[in-house]
């Protein structure tokens, strides 16, 4: 028989069987099969479904089984109004197998789906637990049963899940709008794509593509490449952000385990490296790894992603900016260890762990600068300056910060910084130790070098309070006090020199500095050497208290300056005013004793200073005014900080003068008396010898 009949008759046959088989399919009306198929549903799932419309056959090149406008209901521990509604599902099988007697799903489609969730009040239901296959890790997800399933296609489109609040209003909307699997098989390869979209207020794009391999068993998978980008528009966002993020691993369900190799994140010009291992995934997981954050500029990212930053004295700051670490997590402790970094000129290094195991988490902090200038971060200063009589609310209410957070965890710092500069005032070798406890925090202690000397603070904030209560016990030793002023205040007028050494230990309510100054309390010892205070010059005041004495015009003031040996004294603080009653300079041609009152809030002072002579004092003409020496000559010293008003106490000065006089002339009276007393008593005794 010749090959071209026998191939007629094979494909005649072929055809007789396929005609019969599809008339034996269309003999079948799948609808009556609808209450059979809710059933089963019902009983194997716990939910509701749905049929409204009609169930089809589909044919060549697969044959397969259509469904139309379908629904099922909420599932366990959501609300009343959680659903699922399936415009269009189709699963085929291969035809040709299917006359083998084998049955192969071609493919499984599932088209403009609705999925509405309303998360319930309630607790979520509890589910029974699956039995997991003996050979892969416990607690791992079991898809042995999946191991006979041998898909040429999954597709899903338009699917879109809607977020409802209480009220059944939509919160948040989700749309894939596709995803493809192009096969699933045991032992294979597959390739997934899928694209989806939100909508709202802020837009979001996103892709997915990766490359999955399964082993024989499915308890292995492994992605030799792993692609996404997300595009992110809308409010906040100045122009569209693209992210795209790319790695390669494997997740091996029967070890437990999951490596992800070359992962790298791409935000804007912000890129991120890394990778992670992981091991006991299903029980107590643990896991480590490392992350770099390549050179960035700080700058252009924030207005990438529509970020004001504050406003800078410099704003070339924030331009170069890199951070690197290993990291470590298990038993519910993290830890950071070799971070290095920098931001701008400045270098970064530390390490850092937290221990959530308990109900508090407590975390630690070592952190080491080589040097930092901080007035270059901060907002540039007014060209003018606010005067001394300018209201503070000119500048806006200052409003207490909120510390509440430092509530719920414990912390400890160990912070080291080679050289900060700050409001101008430079420090070095700056260390300190903090710590916090439940709103607890303390600096215990910080020290610096500062301005060839040395400081030593320490510090307690008591958050659990609104306003915060604060306490301070600070120590100055050995400090230059007028380049210090100078540079805090900006100013070629500063108001002291000399070397100091300062003892304070005050308290206060509240943060902000009118807080502050107006619940000052506590006390102060300081001590000042070999300087000058600026503002005022006691000799300039005594020499024309002279002039004033001898009828002669005053002298000119050479400086408002006064040299002195040592200035000394004590302070105590009472709700933003401070008292000193013991001020005290010396030097080798005056001695000031001083007391009065400096009232923070208002920044005023009102002093009561008397000035004695105690040397040579020249006047206008070189001479010597020895009528000054011994005499005290009060002085007030009233007004605000900016603008001092110095006023020698004329009258009192005149009244001591006469005092003086009268006491010189009683004396010479005494004198006189004392003298005819005596003679009185010489001729008495005279006589008697006479006798």
């Amino acid at each position: 028989m010749k090959a071209g009949k026998i191939l007629a008759i094979v494909v005649g046959v072929v055809l007789v069987l396929v005609i019969a088989l599809v008339g034996f399919i269309l003999s079948i009306d799948p609808n009556s099969y609808k209450g059979e198929i809710q059933k089963a549903v019902q009983e194997n799932t716990g939910r509701e479904l749905k049929l409204d419309g009609d169930l089809g056959w589909t044919f060549f090149p697969s044959i397969g089984l259509s469904i139309e406008k379908a629904a099922v209901s909420e599932p366990d521990g959501f609300a009343k109004g959680t659903t699922a509604q399936i415009g269009d599902a189709k699963v085929s099988v291969k035809l040709m197998p299917l006359l083998s007697g084998n049955v192969e799903v071609n493919g499984v489609t599932l088209s403009d789906v609705v999925v509405n969730i309303k998360p319930a009040d309630t607790a979520q239901a509890t589910q029974p637990e699956a039995k997991p296959d003996a050979q892969t890790a416990p607690g791992a997800p079991d898809l042995s049963a999946l191991k006979k399933l041998n898909l040429g296609s999954i597709a899903l489109n338009n699917i879109q899940v809607n977020m409802l609040d209480a009220k059944g209003k939509t919160t948040q909307q989700l749309v894939l709008d596709e995803m493809t699997l192009d096969g699933f098989a045991p032992g294979g390869d597959s390739s997934l794509h899928a694209r989806l979209h939100t909508l709202g207020a802020q837009q979001a794009v996103a892709t997915l593509d990766a490359q999955v391999k399964f082993n024989d068993q499915l308890t292995a998978i492994t992605l030799p490449r792993l692609a996404a980008t997300v595009k992110l528009s809308g409010d906040g966002f100045a122009k569209p952000i693209e992210t795209q993020f790319a790695s390669k691993g494997e997740l091996d369900l029967a070890a437990g385990t999951l490596t992800m190799d070359s992962l790298q994140l791409d935000l804007g010009n912000l890129v991120l490296t890394g990778k992670l291992a992981a091991k006991s995934l299903f029980a107590d997981p643990m896991a480590s790894g490392s992350l770099k954050i390549e050179k960035t500029d700080l700058r252009g990212l924030a207005e990438r992603l529509g970020i004001a930053l504050p406003e800078r004295a410099d704003n070339s700051t924030l331009s170069d900016f890199a951070l690197g670490f290993d990291w470590q997590y298990g038993q519910k402790k993290a830890a950071l260890t070799n971070l290095a970094g920098n931001l701008d000129q400045t270098k970064i290094s530390g390490s850092a762990k937290v221990d959530v195991a308990t109900a508090v988490p407590d975390l630690a902090l070592t952190l080491a600068l080589d040097k930092f200038d901080a007035d270059r971060y901060l907002p540039p200063e007014a060209d003018k300056p606010a005067t001394a009589n300018t209201p503070a609310e000119s500048a806006g209410p200052q409003i207490e910060p909120d510390l509440s957070a430092l509530r719920g965890f414990k912390a400890s710092a160990d912070f080291s910084l080679g050289a900060l500069t700050i409001k101008h005032v430079k420090m070095q070798d700056i260390s300190l130790k903090a710590s916090n406890d439940r709103g607890q925090l303390a600096l215990a202690p910080l020290s610096a070098k500062l301005y060839s000397g040395a400081i030593k603070l320490s510090a307690q904030l008591d958050a659990r309070k609104q306003p915060a209560r604060l306490a301070v016990q600070n120590e100055l030793s050995g400090v230059q006090i007028e380049p210090l002023l100078k540079d805090f205040m900006q100013s070629d007028k500063p108001l002291l020199a000399g070397t100091t050494s300062t003892k304070a230990n005050i308290t206060a309510i509240g943060l902000t500095p009118n807080s502050i100054t107006e619940s000052l309390n506590g006390s102060a010892d300081f001590q000042f050497r070999d300087g000058a205070v600026y503002g005022i010059n006691v000799a300039h005041e005594l020499r024309k208290a002279g002039a004033i004495l001898k009828g002669q015009s005053a002298p000119q003031e050479d400086s408002k300056k006064t040299d002195f040996a040592e200035l000394s004294g004590s302070a105590t603080f009472k709700d933003g005013k401070m008292n000193n009653p013991d001020l005290l300079l010396s030097s080798p041609l005056l001695r000031v004793t001083g007391a009065g009152d400096i009232d923070l809030p208002k920044k005023t002072l009102d002093y009561a200073v008397a000035a004695k002579v105690v040397g040579t004092l020249k006047g206008q003409d070189g001479k010597s005014m020895d009528e000054l020496n011994g005499i005290t000559l009060p002085i007030k010293i009233t007004g605000s900080f900016d603008d001092p008003k110095v006023r020698p106490d004329m009258d009192a000065l005149l009244k001591g003068k006469a005092k003086e006089k009268l006491d010189a002339e009683k004396d010479k009276v005494k004198d006189k008396l004392k003298d005819k007393l005596s003679e009185k008593l010489g001729d008495l005794f005279k006589k008697k010898e006479g006798n």
